[in-house]
C-alpha cells in the first residue's frame, strides 16, 4: 500500500538527500574525527526507534516538515493494521459472519489505497467509524488477543486507541507517535551527535532486511562499535526473510552470529540491546519461554526468561573482544540515550585501556 518507504527515506535527517557517492568518499575522513557506530538488526527490531529517539533528543524535536510526512506514515500503518487483523482472522480460523459488511466496505477502501500513498485524511471518509466498529468487535479483539500468531505492527493498540485524534484536522503527530510509526529501513540512515566535547558520534542505521544488511561491510573502517538490536518478543513470533519463515529470535541470533564472526570486526566491541521489554513481559503472561525454546528449564518470570536469551547471544559471541549487553524499551526516550552514551563511556575506556597495553 503505497511508497511511504521512499517518501521516508527522501527526507534524510536534514529534510534532504543524505546518501550517495559524496557520503562514500568522504566516509574515511569521516572516521577519523568521530566515534563511528553501526546499528544492526533483523527487519523489526527497533533500530530505527533507536536512531530517532537520538535524533530527536539532539534536535530538540521533530520539525514540522518530519511530522506532516510522519502524519502519512500514521495514516499508512492504520491501513496496514487493519490489513493485517482481517488477514489474521482468516489464518487464524476465526469466524467473523457478524463483521462480514464492515469487512465489505473496508475491503473496498483497503484495495483503492493500494498503490497510492496515504496522504488522504482519514476524516474525509466515513470509513473511520467502520474502523472503530472492526476495532471494538469481538471478531478483531480475539485475532488481536493471539497477535504473536500473525504479522501485526506492534502500534496497533496505540494507534486504533488514538483513531479520534489521527482523524482530527491539521492533526500533527506527536513526539510518541512518531516514535511508533514504522516504516521499513531501505539502506543506511546516518546522524551525528554529540558524544562529549570536542567529540562526536556518528549512529549509522542499516536496514534489517537481507537485501539491506549486505550493505553493512561498507561501514565497518574504524568503528567505535557494533550496536545489535534484537526484539525479545520475537521469541513466539515468525518473521519473513528473503522469502522463508523464521522464528524471529531465533534469526535474529543467526544473524547476530553471522555478523560477530566477520573478521572485519574481529577487533570491534559489540553491545546488544534485548529491545521491546514491555511486549516481552506481556506475551510471557500467556506463552512461556519454553513453548518456543524447549531447552529453558527456568521459572518463567521476565527476569529468568530474559538472562536465558542473554545467555544464548553470550553463547553466540566467540571473539576476544568487548561484548555489553543491556535490556530496553526503544520507546522510552531518556533511558535509551541514557544507556548508549553510558554503554559507549565503557567502551572507549575499555579501547584506552587495550591500546596502552600494545
Amino acid at each position: 500500500m503505497g511508497t511511504i518507504t521512499s517518501q521516508v527515506k527522501k527526507f534524510g535527517n536534514n529534510g534532504s538527500m543524505s546518501r550517495g557517492a559524496s557520503a562514500v568518499s568522504t566516509r574515511q575522513q569521516q572516521a577519523d574525527v568521530e566515534l563511528r557506530v553501526l546499528l544492526l538488526g533483523t527487519a523489526g527490531a527497533g533500530k530505527t526507534t533507536v536512531f530517532k529517539q537520538l535524533q530527536m533528543l539532539h534536535k530538540s524535536g521533530f520539525t514540522e516538515r518530519h511530522r506532516l510526512l510522519y502524519r502519512h506514515v500514521i495514516y499508512f500503518n492504520v491501513n496496514q493494521i487493519f490489513k493485517e487483523l482481517l488477514d489474521g482472522c482468516v489464518q487464524l480460523g476465526i469466524d467473523s459472519s457478524a463483521i462480514q459488511p464492515q469487512i465489505a466496505e473496508i475491503t473496498v477502501y483497503l484495495s483503492k489505497m493500494e498503490g497510492k500513498t496515504q496522504t488522504q485524511n482519514l476524516s474525509s471518509s466515513h470509513i473511520v467509524e467502520v474502523m472503530k466498529d472492526l476495532w471494538n468487535s469481538s471478531v478483531l479483539q480475539q485475532c488481536f488477543a493471539r497477535r504473536n500468531e500473525i504479522r501485526l505492527l506492534d502500534s496497533c493498540e496505540f494507534f486504533l486507541g488514538e483513531l479520534n485524534t489521527i482523524i482530527r484536522m491539521g492533526y500533527s503527530p506527536t513526539t510518541d507517535d512518531i516514535l511508533r510509526a514504522y516504516a521499513t529501513t531501505i539502506g543506511t540512515d546516518e546522524f551525528v551527535f554529540p558524544f562529549r566535547p570536542g567529540l562526536e558520534a556518528r549512529l549509522i542505521d542499516v536496514g534489517g532486511l537481507a537485501i539491506a544488511r549486505r550493505q553493512w561491510v561498507n561501514y565497518v573502517n574504524n568503528l567505535a562499535a557494533v550496536f545489535y538490536v534484537c526484539d525479545l518478543s520475537g521469541y513466539c513470533r515468525t518473521v519473513e526473510d528473503d522469502g522463508v519463515e523464521k522464528n524471529s529470535l531465533h534469526h535474529s541470533l543467526a544473524v547476530f552470529k553471522e555478523v560477530e564472526e566477520s573478521p572485519l570486526l574481529k577487533k570491534t566491541p559489540f553491545v546488544v540491546l534485548l529491545n521491546k521489554t514491555d511486549l516481552f513481559d506481556t506475551f510471557l503472561s500467556s506463552l512461556p519461554l519454553s513453548t518456543c525454546m524447549p531447552d529453558f528449564e527456568g521459572p518463567n518470570d521476565p527476569f529468568s526468561a530474559e538472562a536465558f536469551i542473554r545467555d544464548h547471544f553470550l553463547a553466540a559471541f566467540s571473539r576476544k573482544s568487548a561484548i555489553y549487553i543491556h535490556s530496553t524499551s526503544a520507546i522510552n526516550a531518556q533511558g535509551v540515550e541514557k544507556m548508549i552514551i553510558d554503554t559507549m563511556k565503557v567502551v572507549m575506556k575499555k579501547m584506552k585501556s587495550n591500546q596502552s597495553m600494545e
